[in-house]
């Protein structure tokens, strides 16, 4: 495995555990970012181990759709909870009268720890 993945997958982690303290923070915003760049990372590192790097978010995730979801190695409702989360992490960022609520932080974070583990199933870690 490279070193960037590996970096990638601490990252990711990071991300997780930072996503869970905030939740019980009531601080939900910050739980859904953090949880989608857990998701983001994860790909990313995916992605590293086919030596690919996207430059952007959106191709991070048109690239994980192509190659890992096409073909079966990840299921289309992890690809579509990566769209939903990143879509509650766009509001959370840019609509300032957006405010997720307790399930949408709970649905990211779910989503994102559900990713981490099949993403590290597939590395085999």
């Amino acid at each position: 495995m490279s070193s960037e993945t590996l970096k990638l997958l601490q990252r990711a982690e990071d991300c997780l555990s930072d996503a869970e303290a905030n939740l019980h923070l009531d601080r939900l915003n910050v739980t859904v970012n953090r949880s989608y760049y857990c998701i983001v990372d994860c790909a990313r590192g995916l992605l590293a181990e086919m030596a690919l790097q996207p430059k952007t978010h959106q191709g991070v995730y048109v690239k994980f759709n192509e190659l890992f979801v096409k073909n079966g190695t990840f299921s289309t409702l992890q690809r579509d909870n990566f769209r939903a989360v990143f879509e509650l992490r766009q509001s959370g960022d840019y609509d300032l009268d957006f405010e997720p609520t307790t399930e949408n932080a709970t649905f990211a974070l779910e989503s994102a720890a559900e990713f981490l583990k099949a993403t590290k199933q597939y590395l085999d870690l």
